[in-house]
């Protein structure tokens, strides 16, 4: 008896944290070109800035490794 309730007290705990997830969708807008489903999205404007002087080594670093893999990574944007 001990055993039944047990696995019953179990199986009500586990069955309320068994949901699936919840669907997290985004609707938008999407045109058809040569059979493919292509989503048109509208990207914010962004205000591009000249370089800064940087004083410190460490953030000269940094912001050379950023410049550096921006460049690498915009011809696939």
């Amino acid at each position: 008896m001990k055993k039944l309730i047990f696995i019953l007290t179990f199986l009500i705990i586990v069955s309320n944290q068994g949901f699936s997830q919840e669907a997290d969708r985004i609707v938008v807008f999407a045109r058809i070109i040569d059979g493919d489903t292509v989503p048109i999205i509208t990207l914010p404007e962004i205000n591009v800035y000249s370089y800064k002087i940087i004083k410190s080594k460490r953030k000269a670093r940094q912001l050379s490794r950023l410049i550096k893999n921006v460049k690498k990574v915009y011809p696939y944007a």
